[in-house]
């Protein structure tokens, strides 16, 4: 609101004639003036002198070849509200050049032909002293026979920047971008040439004033000049400048608009550099409006432009910094201009692989919706770590390019997500420490995370542990062994007995069953002693040698009362199998396996023998069988299940 009631009183103070001008034509000197100059307002019109024209050389002009003139004009190449520029043919070098003439009338004809005249003269002048490759040189500045001026210059076969903003499909586009690589970056090779122009103008004390997409010519083989000069502006003489507005108000600086030529420098192209590089990004012109008084307000107030995700932002920013409203906040020079669209260039590979990354992402994005288990899926994470090194190459070729940087963090973060989810702290945390600055939530999250994975596997040691402890596994392959080895001896040993009880008819006393008891009980604690580092392995097998050699030495004990008592084999057999089968139950109850059945055929065999005495021995012995063969098949079972 500042800024607009400024330019109402900048307009009030003014007096400005509203005059109906295009948005896009140039306002020439002596179209928008002071209408009523206060005291010491400058309000010169410029005029010619007699002896101006007087030493300028006379051309000859015609439009027919026949009459031998030194220029003979050939079509009207354009037009505007001072003159006309016309395609011609030069005699003496036979070489065609382009003639700028005032439209019709002579100096001495009224005020406006005579302020065309003046404006011609210092076009010519401005632009005949500037020798640089991108402004058209003047071959010849003179008069016709009517005394009016005219301009000789040289002819440029080509068109205006504008031309090929308008039409996308102009042939010179195929060369341009075969030179350039593509449009942008022919578009942009052509404003540093604008500007490299514009720079040397400035080194020169002169100002363009009218830079736009028009006022750039772009040759057949690729020259760029920067054309009509009409209202440049010789900063020597600005205090001598009327007070009016001139240039193109849809392209114009602030400074521009409070009709001072004082206030305008080089800084003013800059300006309207950074208004022709927005017409070029955007199609369209920097400043809008219904009426002219709209478009300068438009170009008073230079509001800051929103661009358009496409547009790459190292121009959008030197697009809005170039057209600040304080001229201290834009580009410095011309050449700081030029320099800066040379960097974007060398940065443009680091821009197309983080342009190509931040499609990728969105696509991801889209896909996933941001669920973590997603991103996890090996095909999404190995598209994450393509975009990771595609953004580090980016960053790598240009170390500010923070559109990559934006999308390294996005990715880096997204990976973190899905190396949680995977459950893997140690690759949550390698990716999470590229992250820059750090992110202590996703920290945070990766340090409660390996606290859960070190009590897991805490729990998981505790577990294997114990496991080992109960395994019978790693001794299946020495108890199948020893173990027929002492079914054989007891084989023998019932054998043995059950023969003598057939031939004395009558049991065995229970003084020779106790040494046959300290025997075996002997026999095993020595094998258990011998293998130990094999069968006693862990807790499990402890614990399982521990109860054979008790439930033997119970079982002996036994027999010792029953031999005290005078009794023989017939009554403690029934005893002495079922305290074998209560060892094996509780072996059974606290290890499993096939030791249930063990226990069973010792209560079975212990019931016949309390049911029919006789079978005693033959019952004893068949519990230990059973109870032995029983071990076998669980280390023969642990074996098949060690081999899977």
């Amino acid at each position: 609101m500042e800024r607009r009631a400024q330019f109402d009183a900048i307009t009030r103070a003014l007096r400005l004639r509203e005059v109906a001008v295009p948005a896009g034509a140039t306002v020439r000197r002596g179209t928008l003036v002071v209408d009523e100059p206060a005291s010491g307002t400058r309000t010169r019109a410029p005029r010619v002198e007699d002896d101006e024209l007087a030493i300028l050389p006379r051309v000859d002009v015609t439009e027919s070849s026949d009459t031998g003139a030194e220029i003979t004009l050939g079509e009207l190449l354009g037009a505007g509200g001072m003159g006309a520029v016309f395609l011609a043919r030069q005699r003496s070098l036979r070489r065609d050049v382009a003639v700028k003439r005032l439209r019709a009338g002579s100096p001495s004809g009224g005020t406006d032909d005579a302020r065309h005249a003046a404006a011609l003269l210092a076009e010519a002048r401005i632009a005949g002293a500037l020798e640089h490759p991108s402004i058209v040189p003047v071959h010849v500045l003179g008069v016709d026979e009517q005394g009016s001026p005219l301009l000789v210059m040289k002819r440029i076969e080509g068109a205006t920047l504008e031309q090929l903003l308008r039409d996308g499909a102009h042939p010179a586009w195929a060369e341009l971008e075969r030179r350039h690589g593509d449009r942008l970056g022919a578009q942009c090779e052509i404003l540093m040439r604008v500007a490299d122009a514009l720079h040397f103008a400035h080194s020169r004390g002169v100002v363009h004033r009218d830079v736009k997409p028009a006022n750039v010519m772009v040759g057949s083989f690729g020259e760029v000049y920067v054309v009509d000069w009409g209202v440049a502006l010789q900063q020597h003489d600005a205090s001598d400048e009327a007070h009016e507005i001139v240039g193109t108000p849809a392209f114009m600086a602030p400074e521009m608009v409070r009709a001072d030529a004082t206030l305008v420098d080089a800084r003013t192209d800059v300006y309207l550099l950074g208004a022709t590089l927005h017409a070029v990004l955007v199609g369209a012109n920097r400043h809008r409006g219904d009426s002219s008084a709209q478009i300068l307000l438009a170009a008073f107030l230079s509001e800051p432009f929103e661009y358009d995700t496409s547009v790459p932002e190292e121009l959008a920013v030197l697009a809005n910094a170039c057209t600040s409203v304080e001229p201290d906040a834009r580009p410095s020079s011309a050449r700081a201009f030029r320099d800066a669209l040379a960097d974007f260039l060398r940065h443009r590979g680091s821009l197309r692989l983080a342009e190509t990354a931040e499609s990728k992402l969105e696509a991801m994005r889209v896909a996933t919706g941001g669920s973590a288990a997603m991103l996890a899926r090996p095909e999404t994470f190995a598209e994450l770590v393509e975009c990771r090194f595609a953004l580090a190459q980016a960053l790598g070729e240009w170390g500010n390019n923070q559109r990559a940087r934006r999308a390294l963090r996005t990715t880096l973060t997204w990976m973190v997500e899905a190396e949680l989810e995977r459950r893997s702290a140690d690759g949550a945390a390698t990716v999470a420490r590229a992250l820059d600055p750090r992110d202590p939530a996703l920290e945070a999250r990766i340090d409660a995370l390996r606290a859960d994975l070190e009590e897991a596997r805490q729990l998981e040691q505790e577990g294997r542990a114990e496991r080992q402890e109960r395994e019978l596994e790693s001794t299946s392959r020495y108890r199948v062994p020893i173990t027929l080895g002492i079914i054989a001896l007891c084989v023998v040993t019932f054998g043995l007995a059950l023969a003598r009880e057939h031939v004395s008819a009558r049991p065995v006393p229970m003084d020779r069953v106790v040494r046959v008891d300290v025997a075996m009980l002997g026999i095993m604690a020595s094998t258990l002693w011998v293998f130990r580092r094999r069968l006693l392995k862990n807790r499990l097998t402890k614990q399982l040698a521990s109860l054979l050699l008790l439930s033997l030495g119970a079982s002996t004990i036994a027999d010792q009362i029953h031999a005290s008592r005078g009794e023989t084999s017939m009554e403690a057999g029934a005893l002495s199998v079922m305290m074998v089968g209560a060892v094996f139950l509780g072996a059974a109850i606290g290890i499993g396996g096939r030791l249930w059945w063990a226990a069973g055929v010792c209560f079975a065999a212990g019931i016949v023998a309390a049911i029919w005495p006789a079978t005693s021995t033959l019952m004893v012995g068949v519990g230990c069988v059973g109870c032995l063969i029983a071990l076998i098949y669980d280390a023969l079972g642990a074996r098949s299940r060690v081999s899977l």
